[in-house]
């Protein structure tokens, strides 16, 4: 939208899963709540749950790292490991990281 002035003006409705005050866009706990309303399992995919920082992990490649930040500010929660050997720091999603 185009203010009078010309200058584009900004949306007054954020994207849907973007961070709303203290209210943040969770999969797996959405997921969970849609199952415990209708009854059903509400058991989630590895995949789809969120790890807490300080977590041991093993990168898709197979080295070992810990989860030194968890990143709230895109649809999906992403995270930063920390690897054991050598101590460099990625940023990665849930699906390339498994649970020690």
């Amino acid at each position: 939208m185009i203010s009078e002035i010309g200058v584009a003006a900004a949306p007054t409705n954020p994207p849907i899963g973007v961070n709303k005050g203290k209210r943040t866009f969770n999969l797996a706990s959405r997921i969970q709540q849609v199952c415990a309303d209708s009854g059903a399992s509400a058991a989630v995919p590895e995949q789809l749950s969120v790890l807490q920082k300080g977590a041991r992990v093993r990168y898709c490649d197979g080295q070992l790292a810990t989860v030194s930040a968890i990143h709230h500010d895109d649809l999906v929660p992403y995270y930063t490991i920390r690897f054991d050997h050598g101590g460099a720091e990625r940023q990665t999603v849930r699906s390339k990281l498994s649970l020690l």
